[in-house]
């Protein structure tokens, strides 16, 4: 679940300072996961509770959904990286396999096998 789905699907019904509130959030991932309510409340200027009403007026239960959320993207966003890794080292090897074949001397055998054929 992504934090800016969540958003958009209420975004109509969100007020100034929520969306602000939100802005913040977004701008400040790793430091809203990493930190508590009341931290993340000093450092926006926003109340704990305007911050707890927002995170709820999206559809979740609360701060820490908020905290998860965030948590889970970050650990998706890195399995994606170690996927891209994978993915460059298939293609790495396709071509090796395909260099493989351009530089052996096939002649032969094809000259063997269409001997075959015609006989």
């Amino acid at each position: 679940m992504k934090l800016e789905s969540l958003i958009n699907q209420k975004y109509s019904n969100l007020n100034q300072t929520e969306k602000e509130i939100l802005a913040f959030i977004i701008e400040n991932r790793d430091f809203v996961r990493k930190t508590s309510l009341s931290e993340v409340a000093e450092k926006s200027l926003f109340s704990k509770s305007a911050i707890f009403r927002c995170c709820k007026k999206i559809g979740l239960t609360g701060f820490s959904q908020l905290r998860y959320v965030l948590t889970d993207e970050k650990d998706s966003e890195q399995d994606s990286l170690i996927s891209v890794d994978y993915l460059a080292q298939t293609v790495k090897s396709m071509l090796w396999t395909v260099n493989q074949f351009k530089s052996t001397n096939a002649d032969d055998i094809y000259l063997d096998c269409n001997n075959k054929v015609t006989t």
